[in-house]
């Protein structure tokens, strides 16, 4: 039993988690291999490539495609993990909002950016053992993150947006209670909690879209956003909408 199959991956579950689901959604064997190419934080929803017997030997092939995201950016806040799903560390709220103009402009300046800073909760490994796990226990901290080369096609701004802080906050939090796994819930959960009144009670957003190379995190275009705004930023929302020519149209929903 060999092939590839286009998943929707839903937003709160791990990569992991949808491929337990596509097998007993399918009839999978246990003996049959089951991957994926190209992560997607649980967070994160949308196109997740789902590499069936032999075909997981084309995981590098497919893990080279070209992909595109919609998503937002949440200005004035910044986490340790760069989405929702992090402990924030910074508050930084701008006194005056940025033009539409200016905006597009710092969009532009960041498509241009060609080494992109890895997050510092991800799953990228350094000697073998993946970053969140090194961050857990001190071993690197956010000085330390590694820089890779990306390409950023295209980033284009759909929208920008006040959002209610408390119903926001809210949604948050109920988001990652959803999440299994232990992803320092209860941490995360008590800082948002005891940071709301610190935010204004309207939130400025930013909607986006983009092509990027593999490799790219859009985590780390929400943060570079913000630092060009001479603010903080977080992505949140992130929906993969294709990945080659695979697209949600046509994905397997789970």
């Amino acid at each position: 039993m060999n092939g590839l199959i286009n998943i929707n991956k839903p937003k709160c579950a791990t990569p992991l988690a949808s491929l337990h689901k596509l097998r007993r959604s399918i009839s999978i064997p246990d003996t049959v291999k089951i991957g994926y190419a190209g992560r997607l934080d649980p967070l994160a929803s949308g196109v997740l490539l789902a590499m069936i017997g032999d075909t997981c030997r084309e995981r590098d092939r497919f893990q080279a495609l070209e992909k595109s995201y919609k998503f937002c950016v949440l200005l004035g806040v910044h986490t340790d993990s760069l989405d929702p799903l992090g402990v924030v560390d910074e508050i930084r709220i701008s006194e005056a909002d940025p033009s539409i103009t200016t905006i597009r402009k710092i969009l532009k300046k960041t498509e241009l950016i060609q080494d992109q800073r890895i997050p510092l909760y991800s799953s990228y490994t350094i000697n073998g053992t993946q970053m969140y796990k090194l961050a857990r226990s001190g071993d690197i901290t956010d000085i330390d993150r590694p820089i890779r080369e990306i390409s950023i096609r295209s980033l284009q701004l759909e929208a920008q947006t006040f959002v209610d802080r408390d119903l926001l906050i809210d949604r948050f939090l109920s988001e990652i209670d959803q999440v299994e796994g232990n992803f320092r819930q209860d941490d995360i959960i008590s800082r948002w909690k005891s940071i709301k009144k610190e935010l204004p009670s309207k939130l400025h957003i930013l909607n986006c879209t983009a092509t990027v190379s593999s490799g790219t995190y859009i985590r780390s275009i929400a943060e570079q956003i913000g630092t060009y705004l001479n603010t903080t930023a977080i992505a949140y929302d992130i929906v993969r909408t294709s990945v080659g020519k695979f697209s949600l149209s046509n994905s397997f929903y789970l």
